[in-house]
């Protein structure tokens, strides 16, 4: 099925099976900026209709109730026919739920089914430049023996503008790793206990010299084993992380193993932290959402395919770690970043904001809540959350 057929070379494809009001919404947005809309079914149709395109689509739009669409398309033989592709996941009611199940799926964005709210994304999307991306020379070796996680984690690192490498098994793996432009390894458990002469992988490759950093996914339960597999003299390029985890959240742990000597001297530490947020201009009505993806404490990083401009004064409000309750905070945009390959993509598309205001008793609830989150991440004990 296909509507809006017009003169532009900008198209959304509608992934899955679309209600009458859920297209309405999606027909009025992309008519604003002149979107050809697709709508496919299943992933076999979406691959069907992209083969038979000379360009792919700017964007790919899924109902979140029916999540493992974007899943099923990015495990999909022919998924490479839609790399670089933004995929929004559209949903009547936008929740904490809503980004966990849509990150961990690969999702890059949550919108609410509306029709301004979805056309500010398409706008932004439609003004980057598709054609002729140049990924920087590092490389990111990504091994795994199951495809979809390896599709998931190089979809990340790909869209930041990295090089990746993929790989099965051990050996290809420690080959990989001693490439003079590969920069980090994400390994799995499995393939980190495969390792060479009975060592761990990542042992093996630190004891020959190895300069790369090492990630390796893995269960929370076997994490504090895999811990102990690491060599001391290591520690500054080993991590640890959470599999079930959303993929992106690799990106900063790969980032922070990189530049461990800007993290040092910054004024506070950054924290992984994932909450639903709604943010809106200063003095206007119109709230849109996004997600944080770390914080510290005078300021946050947003997760949004639609980013205000740098220098946007904001009202923000959200849930502190470790609070049971809202606060509402000023903020300044200080710098924003489009989805697209970037030559410093530390952070997926979205913005940073400085915390520049609000109430003493709110801003005294947001530093409260992550110095008790630094303090748990520092000393491993639980405190009670903060009224």
């Amino acid at each position: 099925m296909e509507s809006s057929r017009g003169g532009s070379h900008n198209s959304l494809v509608v992934l899955g099976l679309a209600t009458e009001p859920f297209s309405t919404v999606v027909e009025r947005a992309a008519k604003k900026h002149g979107y050809a809309v697709h709508y496919e079914r299943d992933v076999a149709s979406a691959v069907a209709w992209r083969a038979s395109q000379a360009e792919g689509p700017t964007a790919i739009a899924t109902d979140l109730e029916s999540p493992g669409a974007a899943r099923e398309l990015l495990n999909a033989p022919d998924a490479q026919r839609f790399a670089g592709v933004p995929i929004l996941g559209l949903t009547r009611r936008v929740d904490d739920l809503a980004f966990e199940e849509a990150f961990s799926t690969s999702i890059d964005d949550v919108c609410r089914l509306d029709e301004g709210l979805l056309a500010r994304r398409l706008r932004l999307l439609a003004d980057r430049a598709r054609d002729e991306v140049t990924l920087r020379e590092d490389t990111i070796v990504v091994a795994d023996a199951d495809r979809a996680t390896r599709m998931a984690i190089g979809r990340v690192f790909r869209e930041a503008g990295f090089t990746i490498q993929f790989a099965m098994d051990a050996s290809d793996t420690l080959a990989h790793a001693r490439a003079p432009k590969t920069v980090a390894v994400i390994a799995s458990a499995a393939i980190e206990r495969e390792g060479v002469g009975g060592a761990p992988l990542s042992r093996a490759s630190y004891a020959e010299g190895g300069r790369a950093a090492w990630v390796i996914n893995t269960s929370p339960r076997e994490i504090p084993e895999i811990r102990r597999l690491s060599a001391p003299e290591a520690e500054q390029r080993f991590a640890v992380h959470d599999a079930f985890a959303a993929p992106t959240t690799l990106l900063f742990v790969v980032n922070d193993l990189l530049n461990r000597p800007a993290r040092d001297v910054r004024q506070s530490e950054r924290l992984l932290y994932a909450s639903s947020l709604r943010f809106r201009l200063a003095g206007r009505a119109d709230d849109d959402c996004g997600a944080t993806y770390n914080l510290s404490e005078g300021g946050l990083y947003v997760r949004t395919l639609a980013p205000p401009e740098r220098w946007e004064e904001l009202w923000i409000e959200l849930v502190p770690p470790r609070t049971d309750r809202r606060v509402h905070l000023e903020a300044t945009v200080v710098w924003s970043r489009r989805f697209g390959p970037s030559t410093n993509a530390s952070v997926p598309p979205g913005f940073g904001v400085q915390l520049t205001g609000g109430s003493k008793g709110d801003l005294e609830r947001y530093q409260r809540g992550y110095q008790t989150f630094l303090d748990e991440r520092t000393h491993g004990a639980p405190v009670p959350p903060s009224a």
